[in-house]
């Protein structure tokens, strides 16, 4: 018993040591841009999204195109969330009294159906956010689970310990010099404000058709989330629009084949309609593989064009800020 409790006493030192020593990436990332979100002065128009928005849309292209200084047209897409993640994120802003006019939903097509709660309770969420998602629906196995991640480190990081004890790689995860994000006026300055060119791959890409087999099914706690949402959007005068991100050709194909768009689209019309949002970009267009650095990410080259595309239909959506048509 005695070495029981020595080896359990081992593991709660390592814990704690491990609690205030690493942070991982996305905690990195999600932490800096929220702070962002809840200091910077609020834009006029801004992005909600996930990774594949975050480096898929060039903000630069979009505020140069329509006029726009930096401080009013603000990507502030967070890899690692979900569509879930757009109403805590909108309420932290609008508490610290950051009130856009205008919200762009940008999230990649499976964002809305892979809700993630543990992953943004457990890392960046606060104790009202963990209320909330009861009122949401969240089931009580993930509602212990982002509890037991917030103060477990080797629970709040498992997905990335299995991998690296799969592997032998991967630490640089955690490692602070690696991973420190960068701030919102480095990440704008550096982006390309001519076409890039694109460079073909050193090795051939292999585009994963298993990443796409996955059916669309409704998360009762992302729709629940959104709900909350748009009711918080609506009730400070703040429009919303969805744009649903470009895919692989191989990718539009299995999700045409399996319903998945259909039911996606139909997911997403419910919510134009019900809230009053207006639809950006529904049917984005279909891409060859080299236009993807993976399996679901633009190449700087596609970013580039899709933020152009993305400035002429603000050009003409509907409820846009007056200065778009100047």
């Amino acid at each position: 018993m005695r070495a029981v409790g020595s080896a359990l006493l081992l593991l709660l030192v390592i814990e704690t040591v491990l609690n205030g020593c690493l942070v991982g990436r996305f905690t990195r990332t999600a932490l800096l841009r929220m702070e962002e979100m809840t200091s910077l002065e609020a834009p006029l128009i801004q992005i909600f999204g996930d990774s594949v928005s975050d480096s898929g849309i060039n903000e630069r292209v979009i505020a140069g195109a329509l006029g726009y200084s930096a401080a009013e047209f603000i990507n502030f897409s967070i890899p690692g969330t979900t569509a879930y993640c757009a109403y805590p994120l909108l309420k932290r802003q609008i508490e610290a009294g950051r009130v856009p006019q205008v919200v762009i939903l940008a999230y990649n097509d499976r964002s809305y159906t892979i809700p993630l709660v543990p992953k943004y309770l457990g890392r960046v969420g606060s104790w009202s956010e963990l209320t909330e998602a009861v009122r949401f629906g969240v089931p009580l196995e993930t509602m212990l689970s982002s509890l037991a991640c917030r103060v477990s480190f080797t629970l709040r990081y498992r997905e990335e310990l299995n991998a690296i004890a799969r592997t032998g790689e991967g630490w640089d995860y955690f490692d602070p010099g690696l991973n420190q994000p960068t701030a919102r006026a480095a990440r704008y300055s550096a982006l390309p404000v001519e076409p890039p060119s694109r460079r073909p791959p050193a090795v051939p890409r292999q585009i994963n058709s298993e990443f796409h087999r996955h059916l669309f099914r409704r998360s009762p706690e992302t729709t629940a989330s959104l709900g909350a949402f748009f009711d918080l959007a609506k009730r400070h005068g703040v429009h919303v629009y969805l744009l649903r991100m470009p895919k692989t050709e191989k990718a539009e194909e299995l999700h045409d084949k399996n319903g998945f768009n259909k039911e996606c689209v139909e997911f997403l019309d419910e919510l134009v309609q019900k809230h009053g949002a207006s639809w950006l970009l529904r049917r984005p267009a279909t891409l060859p593989p080299e236009c993807f650095v993976d399996a679901v990410h633009l190449d700087a080259k596609a970013a580039f064009d899709l933020s152009l595309e993305i400035s002429r239909l603000l050009r003409g959506a509907p409820r846009a800020p007056a200065n778009l048509s100047q």
